[in-house]
């Protein structure tokens, strides 16, 4: 779940957000992963639902990114598109759920679009997307309301 007013984002074995550092998120099982300031693990939100995190650090957090499990059919191949916009799809749903401000918002938001997904907030903001690479969650910790 993200917080709205400070960004953080709880999941089920702990909390993260702008005051993460890359030291404590490796005493949370965080492991480097790729380019320097990226570190990754598999994790559970707070309803136990299955999600790969992504912590971008440069100088401090700047970002996270998340990767729900979606079930892809067996007989898709990698990159199927109508695979990937399902799980844009369910990360969608995900956000609205997180973040909606009233439950009016909740029942009457917008059916799914291909395009991106977002809210803005003074600390950032959280994005979801498609692009070729795949769908995924993200939230961008900005400095004052960029």
């Amino acid at each position: 779940m993200i917080d709205r007013e400070t960004g953080g984002l709880s999941l089920a074995d702990g909390c993260l957000g702008v005051g993460t550092t890359p030291e404590g998120a490796r005493a949370m099982g965080f492991a480097p992963a790729g380019p320097p300031g990226l570190l990754v693990r598999e994790a559970a939100d707070t309803r136990g639902r299955a999600v790969l995190v992504a912590l971008r650090f440069v100088d401090r957090l700047v970002g996270i990114e998340l990767r729900y499990a979606v079930r892809r059919p067996a007989e898709d191949v990698r990159g199927n598109p109508d695979w990937e916009m399902a799980r844009k799809e369910f990360h969608d749903a995900i956000l609205r759920e997180w973040l909606a401000s009233s439950v009016h918002d909740l029942l009457y938001a917008p059916p799914p679009q291909p395009g991106p997904l977002a809210w803005r907030f003074p600390w950032g903001g959280v994005r979801s997307d498609h692009d070729p690479r795949g769908a995924c969650v993200e939230l961008r910790y900005a400095d004052g309301d960029q």
